[in-house]
């Protein structure tokens, strides 16, 4: 991300929703949505929740399967 904030920044993500809605001409709607730190936090993890059910609903079907893991670091290269 540009301004090395994470997701839970409202303000960071409205900023990407005007750009986008200038660029598609609907302004008046976007920049009245909150984005406040629960809401996004509150979004991002029923994403995360709604990709668990369909992954584990997914894998009934599974033949076999393998998994790659990758570390994760933030913006001061913490892990």
């Amino acid at each position: 991300m540009k301004h090395g904030k994470s997701f839970t920044d409202g303000a960071t993500i409205k900023e990407c929703l005007v750009i986008t809605a200038e660029e598609m001409a609907a302004t008046e709607n976007i920049s009245n949505i909150s984005l406040s730190r629960s809401a996004v936090t509150g979004r991002v993890e029923g994403i995360g929740d709604d990709l668990k059910l369909l992954l584990e609903s997914l894998c009934t079907r599974f033949v076999c399967f393998s998994l790659a893991l990758d570390e994760s670091n933030d913006i001061v290269d913490t892990t």
